[in-house]
């Protein structure tokens, strides 16, 4: 099976890029030159131990252009691109080019494209136009080595260095198409073994980007397994199927994308996350609809549907039982709701009534006032850890999200919130006063009154 496998990849990559005899000269003239010691052998030494290689999948296969393309240029008398598109990869692999493209991995630029993005960047640097390329130097490599950036060519057809090198997940081509295989398939070996283990992930994933995952991992039980057992995970398997090449542990790939008895490889992560609206809100991706900021949202989200929920069940009954699967389940949404109905959608009326008493009594600017700060912290930030610890089992994360989640609300965000009812009592705005009596009544009516929220019944007990 492997023999044939690899036999139509060798008769598919050769009819469909270019002629036999004219990718074998081009790439027998590369290979010339790249495997000298004082032209790049490292890319070559990478490529020779690919599979790319085992199966006469050259350089020309994969950096071949035409003279009419934005980044094509003439190298030794070929036409090259520096840049490998998924649309290059697609001619190939077409089935996983068109399965990327329909998740929102594909669409990560447009966060930081966004007008939530835009503004970030513009009041971290202070730059008046942060789209123009090169322009932020936090951008290009901090957010866009994540997101991705929007490569532009030079008049002399090189690639600009405000917008490359990045291997971002949602990069523009220039091209047209978007993303990167490379964010996760790093070049030029393409091996199998990497592009399975957490730490790929991890390289976006992780808690200096706000999005702690590769952390959480690594303190689960899946993750302790793992690691204590990585030598058992077969990881260079040609089908590497959970439960069946393995049972050692699952890893992210197991999870979101790599087969299982029952479900085939996927390269569209949406069919394998986030499963109802309560699910996208709570785990971050619906910071616009959650947290109600003033920005438009433009960017693609994945529309939740119950059968990702029965994807999901499919992968953890590889290697558990279905009753303890329905109760992990009941205990994680739980959760979610939880701190959602306690925390977050209570908190979103309270900030978005203080916001128009900020409006009358001065100008209000976002993200640069103490209640969108204490607001963010709590409705993005925090629900992550809670959610993703949750998700992930890994406890002690999904305390530390709850107890934040709480810290902020009695320490930072109702104390901000009763300074914005004080300065809008004592406005010389009518409207401004009006706005500061309902906010006030809904806050004592809702919060300071509500058992549910212990921390203001004791000290209302210590009062009196």
């Amino acid at each position: 099976m492997i023999f044939t496998v690899l036999l139509i990849t060798f008769l598919q990559v050769n009819t469909s890029l270019s002629s036999p005899g004219e990718s074998v000269e081009s790439d027998k003239t590369c290979i010339g030159c790249h495997s000298k010691v004082t032209v790049l052998p490292g890319i070559y030494r990478q490529w020779k131990m690919s599979l790319h290689a085992n199966v006469d999948v050259g350089c020309y296969e994969c950096h071949k252009a035409n003279k009419s393309d934005k980044d094509g240029f003439n190298h030794h008398g070929k036409y090259i691109s520096i840049i490998v598109s998924p649309e290059d990869c697609a001619k190939c692999h077409q089935k996983e080019a068109e399965e990327f493209a329909d998740s929102i991995h594909s669409d990560s630029i447009c966060l930081v494209d966004s007008e939530l993005g835009m503004y970030l960047i513009k009041n971290i640097e202070g730059i008046n136009d942060p789209k123009i390329p090169g322009a932020s130097a936090a951008g290009n490599t901090g957010c866009r080595k994540c997101h991705g950036s929007t490569v532009t060519i030079t008049a002399n057809g090189k690639t600009d260095s405000g917008t490359w090198p990045n291997t971002g997940m949602g990069r523009i081509n220039p091209d047209g198409s978007k993303g990167t295989c490379t964010a996760c398939h790093l070049t030029h070996e393409f091996s199998r073994s990497q592009v399975r283990q957490p730490e790929t992930c991890g390289a976006c994933h992780n808690q200096q980007g706000g999005h702690p995952q590769i952390e959480i991992f690594k303190q689960s039980k899946h993750g302790v397994a793992y690691y204590t057992n990585k030598e058992q995970m077969n990881l260079d398997s040609t089908q590497w199927v959970l439960g069946v090449d393995y049972t050692t542990a699952p890893t992210c790939s197991s999870c979101h994308i790599s087969a299982t008895i029952k479900l085939p490889i996927t390269h569209n992560i949406n069919l394998r996350v986030n499963y109802s609206e309560k699910m996208i809100e709570a785990s971050g991706l619906g910071i616009h609809d959650k947290c109600k900021l003033p920005f438009k949202n433009t960017c693609k989200m994945p529309l939740p549907r119950q059968e990702h929920k029965e994807n999901m069940i499919q992968v953890c009954t590889s290697c558990h039982s279905k009753s303890l699967v329905d109760n992990f389940y009941s205990q994680f949404e739980e959760e979610a709701s939880s701190f959602m109905n306690k925390w977050i959608e209570p908190g979103r009326e309270l900030y978005l009534k203080a916001q128009k008493i900020i409006k009358e009594t001065g100008s209000y600017d976002p993200l640069t006032n103490s209640l969108d700060y204490a607001w963010v912290g709590m409705c993005n930030s925090h629900t992550v850890y809670a959610y993703s610890g949750a998700a992930m089992s890994a406890p002690g994360w999904a305390d530390q999200g709850n107890m934040n989640l709480a810290a902020s609300w009695y320490n930072e965000f109702i104390p901000t919130i009763q300074q914005i009812i004080t300065k809008g009592k004592q406005s010389t705005s009518t409207k401004a006063q009006k706005l500061a009596v309902g906010l006030e009544k809904y806050l004592k009516k809702n919060v300071l009154e509500n058992p549910i929220y212990y921390g203001f019944q004791k000290q209302n007990n210590v009062q009196q």
